[in-house]
């Protein structure tokens, strides 16, 4: 694999990990952690991709 397709890779599996993680995270938590600036842009597509679902 060349460094691209790594990087790829890489960001592929932060984003599933993430994701795995404010799926399983309560709502109000995601929420908190968007306020609080610790999210990317990355998973504050997915806190709004949770908060949408309601879950």
């Amino acid at each position: 694999m060349n460094k691209p397709e790594k990087k790829q890779a890489r960001r592929l599996c932060i984003y599933f990990y993430r994701r795995l993680v404010f799926s399983l995270l309560p709502r109000e938590v995601n929420f908190f952690l968007v306020k609080k600036g610790f999210s990317t842009r990355l998973s504050n597509k997915v806190t709004q991709d949770v908060l949408k679902n309601g879950r």
